[in-house]
């Protein structure tokens, strides 16, 4: 029988842990007590069972209970511009594939636009981000996170894990502190603004801009393109092999999944 990770004597620096055995959402959860001003900068809501976690536009998360890594983390911003938003999103991805390849000693992760995280063709870390602003600036974030770790059976085909990958189980509470710590580096890049480094980080593992893969857009028509930008706005720009350019923002195109509809591994 499985039983609760034992976060509680992990310290990270500069974050308080909460640690709630089952929750529908972290993300609702930490949504909740912002609203009753209730939650500090910093804070960690991590839990063991998650019932009714989301990813994007609703999309469900698949997680086996005490497996996995479910989190939410609070972070604050000074001087951060409503436009720069997507930033956060970049330095996410970053933060985790860097997490991840410190684990594997060697570069496996790859990111699909815009921040899910991918080692050999599969999924293996999500991404849901809650801004709360204040006029044109962002005050808060609430870093929604994602992370197969030693669950070796998907009913979601395209799904992974570390273990999966990796061969071998990790600690879920070290894996933690881990991958925090790796969230905090990337975020004092853009509390400095250092807009080129976040850029050129996350280009170097974006999948589909380093060559031509299969897209399929809302009227279900498959295309042939490569990425050439992601602009502050946070659409995809691709380009077709006639040089035609497109822009697309993310519930109007998708990439196939490797190895269906003539889509090569990526």
């Amino acid at each position: 029988m499985a039983t609760k990770n034992d976060f509680s004597k992990q310290s990270i620096p500069g974050h308080r842990l909460l640690y709630l055995e089952s929750v529908t959402s972290t993300n609702e959860f930490m949504s909740l007590i912002v609203e009753k001003n209730a939650a500090e900068n910093g804070l960690i809501v991590v839990t063991d069972k998650q019932t009714a976690g989301n990813g994007i536009h609703g999309s469900k998360w698949e997680s086996e209970d005490y497996k996995n890594l479910t989190f939410s983390l609070l972070t604050g911003f000074n001087n951060l511009d409503v436009s720069e938003q997507f930033y956060i999103s970049k330095c996410i991805s970053i933060a985790a594939y860097k997490f991840i390849d410190q684990l594997a000693e060697r570069p496996i992760a790859r990111l699909k636009w815009p921040n899910d995280i991918y080692i050999n063709g599969k999924k293996v870390a999500g991404i849901l981000l809650k801004n709360t602003l204040l006029k044109n600036s962002i005050r808060q974030c609430c870093i929604g996170v994602g992370l197969n770790v030693n669950q070796q059976n998907f009913l979601i085909s395209g799904a992974t894990s570390l273990k999966n990958e990796l061969k071998f189980s990790f600690d879920l509470p070290v894996l933690l502190q881990k991958i925090v710590q790796s969230i905090d580096m990337e975020l004092r890049k853009l509390v400095k603004k250092e807009f080129a480094i976040i850029d050129k980080l996350y280009f170097e593992r974006l999948i589909g801009c380093d060559r031509h893969l299969l897209y399929r857009d809302l009227d279900n028509r498959i295309i042939e393109a490569i990425i050439v930008a992601v602009p502050l706005n946070g659409h995809l720009i691709l380009q077709l092999k006639n040089g035609e350019r497109r822009e697309y923002d993310l519930k109007e195109i998708s990439l196939i999944p490797a190895g269906t509809d003539g889509q090569p591994t990526y």
